[in-house]
């Protein structure tokens, strides 16, 4: 029998209330609809209250993470291209 270490969303709210679930859902959203910044560019804009009527703290950030695992959207719009490695022609003679 073969057993398998996956981890589910359903599993990761194991552990969580339904009140830090519904809040994590919340910070996710009110993350997407900033444009995806940063993390910590969301941390310091909500433990320093620049952004108004907003209901979400850094626990709820930090519930979301470990809930939903990083943001998707934000690290496929934040990486870097890496230049591919060159092609190295080669010539091989055919005799027939």
């Amino acid at each position: 029998m073969v057993h398998s270490m996956i981890e589910t969303v359903r599993g990761n709210m194991e552990g969580f209330t339904l009140e830090e679930v519904n809040r994590a859902r919340t910070a996710r959203m009110t993350v997407a609809m900033m444009g995806h910044p940063s993390e910590d560019t969301v941390r310091r804009m909500v433990s320093a209250n620049t952004i108004l009527n907003c209901d979400i703290n850094s626990s709820d950030l930090a519930n979301a993470r470990a809930i939903f695992g990083p943001d998707r959207a934000a690290i496929r719009g934040k990486t870097v291209r890496r230049q591919p490695d060159k092609v190295r022609r080669e010539f091989v003679s055919i005799i027939s």
